[in-house]
Parts: C-alpha cells; sequence; structure tokens
C-alpha cells in the first residue's frame, strides 16, 4: 500500500494547475487548467469563465485532447452544450439548448457527423423536426410539425433525393414535390 500512494502522489505531483487572466492585475480569472510538468500538455479538469465570472466552458483533457463530457454554457449561467469528446473527437449524445434553458437539439456525432436520429425543437418548446442521419446526410423519413405539435411536412429521403409532402394546420395537403440536398427541384403541385 506505501508503494502505490507514493506511486500515485508521485505522478499526482507531476501535473500543476494553471491559470490565465482577463487582465493585467490578474484579478478576473479567463480559465484554469491543469498540465504535465514533462511536457506541458493539457491534463485533466479545464475551467473558462466570462468575463463575469459564470463559468463559459468545463471539461476535462487527456494527453492534450479533450476527453471526457464537455459543458459548455451561455453568460447567463444556462447550459448551451453538453457532449462527450473521445480522444479529442466528439462521439455519442450531444445536446443543445437556446438560452432560455429550452432544448434546441439532440443527436449522435461521430466524430463532425450527425449520426442516427435526431430532434430538433423550438425555442418555446416542442418538437420542430425529427429523423435519421447517415454520415452526417438525412436519410429515411423526416417529419416536420407546427408549434402546437401537428404534422406540417414530411419527406422520405433516400441517398439525399426525397419526396416532400407540406400539410396546412387542419392536415389537407398543401404542396408536394421532389427535394434534392434540401432544396425544391422539379415539377410541384399546389
Amino acid at each position: 500500500h506505501i508503494v502505490l500512494l507514493a506511486l500515485s502522489t508521485s505522478l499526482f505531483s507531476q501535473i500543476k494547475r494553471g491559470k490565465n487572466f482577463f487582465d493585467s492585475d490578474s484579478s478576473k480569472v479567463s480559465e484554469i487548467y491543469h498540465y504535465s510538468l514533462k511536457d506541458s500538455t493539457l491534463e485533466g479538469t479545464y475551467e473558462a469563465f466570462y468575463l463575469n465570472g459564470s463559468l463559459k466552458t468545463y471539461g476535462w483533457y487527456t494527453d492534450n485532447l479533450p476527453d471526457s463530457v464537455w459543458h459548455y454554457y451561455y453568460e447567463n449561467g444556462r447550459k448551451k452544450v453538453v457532449g462527450r469528446f473521445s480522444k479529442g473527437i466528439p462521439r455519442g449524445l450531444w445536446k443543445y439548448y437556446f438560452e432560455n434553458g429550452n432544448m434546441k437539439s439532440e443527436g449522435r456525432l461521430n466524430g463532425t457527423k450527425k449520426e442516427g436520429p435526431w430532434n430538433f425543437y423550438f425555442e418555446n418548446d416542442g418538437k420542430k423536426s425529427s429523423g435519421n442521419y447517415v454520415d452526417d446526410q438525412k436519410q429515411g423519413i423526416w417529419n416536420y410539425f407546427f408549434e402546437d405539435g401537428s404534422i406540417k411536412a414530411q419527406t422520405i429521403i433516400e441517398n439525399g433525393i426525397g419526396e416532400y409532402a407540406e400539410f396546412y394546420p387542419s392536415g389537407t395537403r398543401r404542396m408536394e414535390g421532389k427535394n434534392v440536398n434540401d432544396k425544391s427541384e422539379g415539377e410541384w403541385i399546389y
């Protein structure tokens, strides 16, 4: 047990805490970080702050790369983004928020690409659209909603090409046509 304690103390003493400041008299902290004495790489917790002192970013570095769940905040203290990095690469579930605290969007990232089911929301709450991404491209059935939750439009997309139908709030069809890479193309029926 004594050897293990000495080893962990030795490793821990290799990491130091650093601070950067907004001002020359070092009264307003802009970030707090931990780094390795051996090679100056970032190791451990990282925090960035707004000028008013509220937390802007919180996460963890391993070998100079973001490697954990990272939290980003608006200046008012509310969540802005929460997502996981793995060895510097965004992976897994990411959640984005409006400044009022309501969910903006949520889905999985694989690097910078959206993968799998994604949901997008109106700022005042309620689902705005939902569908699936494959390699950062919309694929399959996508539904779009009015703020009251009723269906506004639907498109079925395969390899960037989709059949699009839009509806009135009553549910009657308003228009339909072909979309290529999210842009109207060809003949449309109104």
